[in-house]
This record gives C-alpha cells, sequence and structure tokens, in this order.
C-alpha cells in the first residue's frame, strides 16, 4: 500500500434556472443543477456525476401567503454534496444539503390575521402565522441519518410554526 499524492479534485457544476410570473397571485420558478468531480490519482479514475432539480410554485395574495417546493436529488454519495436554498420562515435561513439518491417537498403558509377590529381605526396589532412542512423521501433505504439523528424509516418530516404578535 503506497502513499497518495496531495491532490485537488476537478469539480464542474451546471445551473439551468427559470421562472415564469403567470399572473398577480401565481408564480413558478424551476431549476436544474449538475456537479461533475474528478480525483486524479492512480487507484480511483472516476467521475462521479450528481443531479439536482426542483419546481417551485408561490402564491401571494393579501390574504395568504405560501409556497410549495417538489425537488429531485441523485448523486453517487457523501462526497457530492449539493446544496439549495429553501424558502423558510421569518428570519429563519435555510440552506440544506443533499446527497444519496431522492425527493423532497415543502409548504410554507402565512398569514396575517388582525387582532383589534375596531370599525374606523387602524390598528397595527396583529397576529401572523408562519407554518412550513416538509418531507424527504429515500425510496429503498430502511433508515436516514446517523447516531442520535437516525430514523428507523426511508422518510424524514419536519413541521416548524412561528408566530409573531406586533402590539
Amino acid at each position: 500500500m503506497g502513499v497518495h499524492p496531495v491532490f485537488s479534485p476537478a469539480k464542474k457544476r451546471w445551473q439551468l434556472e427559470m421562472g415564469y410570473k403567470i399572473d398577480r397571485k401565481w408564480r413558478i420558478k424551476s431549476r436544474m443543477e449538475a456537479i461533475w468531480i474528478r480525483k486524479d490519482w492512480v487507484e480511483i479514475k472516476t467521475k462521479p456525476e450528481g443531479f439536482l432539480g426542483f419546481l417551485d410554485i408561490f402564491y401571494n395574495t393579501r390574504i395568504l401567503n405560501g409556497n410549495l417546493r417538489i425537488q429531485r436529488f441523485l448523486t453517487p454519495g457523501y462526497d457530492l454534496w449539493i446544496y439549495i436554498y429553501e424558502s423558510d420562515m421569518l428570519f429563519n435561513f435555510s440552506l440544506p444539503s443533499y446527497f444519496d439518491n431522492g425527493w423532497r417537498y415543502y409548504i410554507n403558509l402565512h398569514k396575517g390575521f388582525l387582532l383589534d377590529k375596531t370599525p374606523g381605526i387602524a390598528s397595527r396589532r396583529k397576529l401572523n402565522v408562519w407554518i412550513k412542512w416538509g418531507e424527504s423521501i429515500y425510496p429503498g433505504k430502511t433508515f436516514t441519518g446517523s447516531s442520535l439523528d437516525r430514523i428507523n424509516d426511508d422518510r424524514k418530516t419536519t413541521i416548524s410554526v412561528q408566530l409573531r404578535i406586533n402590539w
């Protein structure tokens, strides 16, 4: 067994994004991303490839705002993570990594409620509610995660709720 030389893997990315505003309420966005990596040492002459694609549907009115994402990802393993930004709740930031073979979908909803409905008075008291429900599916797997994060199922579901009261 010899010593491997220091190497820099060559990484290439390709990304295509399209968006379309249907009308004042509806908007769609789609993105596809591919990644290639090459490791240049003698024993490993592979060219792993990864793919991620998604479709976002946005709905925006004065009464209710929301978006839905359906996403597909396919990489040969842990070495080829693909990071993609996810819409989230107020003041939250989500940039998860995807690897392996799977699907992800989520729905975000936001609704505001006036707390003081006195006629003729412009009230600033308001309750805002954000809800995010998402699920990652790994077909054919018997578990997801590892160690304390391990789930004995091929699905991982997350539910988040945020409330904000303005006085």
